[in-house]
């Protein structure tokens, strides 16, 4: 499945190539096909949205990445609840939008619900004969149909709303760092080429364990999400006393640790922190050995449980894209970003000229 979603996208490259002189913006095209491969975990359904840009998407992008004005309300709304106002024009659509995608997200609720009752399989995993089943599918029969403690469709919804929102996009944001540093560092795509040229030559359908087994591929993954970590903050609440460099931090207090400063502390990474060089995982040595030290999914029982996903879904996209395209970044210097905004998102989008391999 991701391998097929990854030549969809490259499609999308292609036609940039051959329709817009190889400028693409890559955030949007990330996003569409992300959505889709999250509509199949989550919903067991193919929404398209990389072939037809559709509702679905236009609401989500309301929701959830919005315009600036957009940002700065919903940091306000954090402290002080102001959604609910009919003012501004922001407000309102963001109101409208929401409503609407909660509403589709109900509907394929409703639908698989049926499904459930009436013995189906979910509509991707049939057509594939996939043994596996669909997020929404097993908290149907693990939840909504339990004994005791059960879930309402509501909650389904909103569970499925949540898993979306964290499960795609942020995957989107690391493929669009990850593409501006493959347009500003050649060399490394050629590298990471060589070997998935090497893969492919060897097994055309590589496996999960094929895909895990390339280091150079691990280590660019790696230090993308390091330079790049899609997320600013990871909030987390604390749930007891507990003291940190001499700081007392209460029970029941909001702390937001930021990858950030820890991927760029010389300390850890030494002078070169904020150069971007995978060859650097080969050898790590004293502090930045510590697993600790690289805080993209964050650590312990409240880490990302979408880690492995958004790394197969990344790593697959990648190995498609460098052995088919050449990457040029428009920006070669500082890449203005959206603030305020709680993930790395690039102003504007991030534009990038897209050129078939070995034509530069």
């Amino acid at each position: 499945m991701f391998k097929e979603k990854a030549v969809c996208l490259a499609r999308e490259f292609e036609k940039a190539v051959t329709q817009n002189g190889g400028w693409i913006e890559v955030k949007d095209a990330y996003t569409r096909v992300t959505l889709d491969v999250i509509g199949i975990f989550a919903l067991g359904k193919e929404l398209k949205n990389l072939e037809t840009p559709t509702e679905f998407v236009d609401c989500y992008q309301t929701v959830f990445d919005p315009p600036r004005s957009g940002l700065i309300l919903a940091a306000i709304n954090m402290i002080f609840p102001i959604r609910w106002l009919p003012f501004p024009r922001a407000n309102r659509e963001f109101v409208r939008a929401n409503a609407r995608l909660r509403e589709i997200v109900s509907d394929f609720t409703t639908d698989r619900i049926d499904e459930v009752l009436a013995g189906k399989k979910g509509s991707y995993v049939e057509k594939y004969n996939a043994p596996d089943k669909d997020l929404l599918t097993y908290m149907i029969e693990t939840k909504y149909l339990a004994a005791k403690d059960r879930w309402s469709k509501e909650d389904l919804v909103e569970q499925v709303m949540n898993f979306i929102a964290t499960g795609h996009e942020t995957t989107a944001s690391a493929l669009t760092w990850a593409t501006y540093a493959l347009g500003m560092h050649h060399d490394i795509t050629r590298k990471l080429r060589a070997e998935a040229l090497d893969l492919l030559k060897r097994n055309p359908d590589p496996s999960f364990s094929d895909i895990e087994s390339l280091p150079y591929l691990n280590n660019f993954v790696r230090e993308s999400l390091r330079i790049y970590c899609p997320v600013n903050g990871i909030p987390r609440l604390a749930i007891q006393d507990v003291v940190i460099a001499g700081q007392l931090i209460p029970k029941g207090t909001t702390v937001i640790p930021m990858p950030s400063v820890i991927s760029f502390n010389p300390l850890i990474w030494g002078p070169d922190a904020e150069s971007f060089d995978p060859d650097r995982w080969d050898c790590l040595s004293g502090p930045n050995a510590d697993p600790y030290a690289w805080a993209a999914f964050g650590h312990g029982p409240r880490a990302c449980i979408g880690k492995a996903l958004a790394l197969l879904n990344f790593k697959t996209i990648v190995i498609e894209l460098v052995t088919r395209f050449d990457f040029d970044a428009v920006n070669k210097g500082k890449v203005e970003v959206v603030n305020p905004a709680g993930q790395l998102r690039p102003r504007g989008g991030m534009w990038i000229k897209v050129m078939r391999m070995g034509s530069d």
